[in-house]
């Protein structure tokens, strides 16, 4: 078990133990919040440009493949002032996607990964339904960094990368209890250095 899976579980074993047997929370509550998350991220890398960078090594064509999903983590701290807007303040870790590119002339095999963490600022618009459920969509920026290694065939490449960009996703939470809540979310981060597709399912603990 990952660091962040083994974090992820303890965080739902207190909260679920702090919930207790309490009714389901209301949806139309206000205060301040902490969460984690945990899912999937697709990567998707440019793969001309990693064939691009590794020409002058070689005289023959590469050619790049990319597995582009990997484990995610995050965490995040957030406020509701009113019934339909939140804001939040978070920390992701996109995971890393493996990167193979296979070359000719000579033949050689150059492995590696491409790593990316970020810190994001969102705005939810919330729109609470009946019972104890709640829609929202997300609208934010996030400052992102990324890494490229590859090492093979005599090649060593490192590329670092940083930027801020936009994201935008939707989601649902369901209110289990006063001061508990679990969450389903899909996102998409525009990434100058690669865009990353994520599903994450998590938890969210209010004061």
């Amino acid at each position: 078990m990952t660091r962040g899976a083994s974090f992820f579980l303890l965080f739902a074993l207190v909260a679920a133990s702090r919930a207790g047997a309490e009714e389901p929370g209301d949806n139309l509550w206000r205060g301040v919040y902490v969460g984690i998350d945990a899912g999937r991220a697709s990567h998707d890398i440019d793969t001309s440009g990693i064939d691009s960078q590794l020409a002058p090594s070689f005289f023959g064509a590469s050619s790049t493949h990319v597995d582009r999903a990997d484990t995610m983590v995050g965490a995040y701290i957030g406020v509701r002032p009113a019934e339909r807007i939140a804001l939040e303040l978070g920390y992701i870790d996109f995971g890393r996607a493996a990167v193979t590119a296979t070359t000719t002339s000579p033949t050689a095999s150059v492995r590696g990964s491409r790593s990316a963490t970020g810190a994001s600022l969102d705005l939810l618009l919330l729109v609470p339904t009946e019972g104890t459920w709640l829609v929202y969509g997300r609208f934010g920026a996030v400052r992102w960094d990324s890494t490229l290694e590859l090492s093979g065939g005599g090649v060593q490449l490192r590329r670092a990368s940083n930027g801020t960009d936009f994201k935008l996703g939707i989601g649902w939470q369901y209110e289990y209890a006063s001061n508990l809540g679990l969450r389903l979310d899909f996102q998409h981060f525009a990434l100058e250095d690669g865009d990353i597709n994520s599903a994450t399912a998590g938890l969210i603990f209010k004061f």
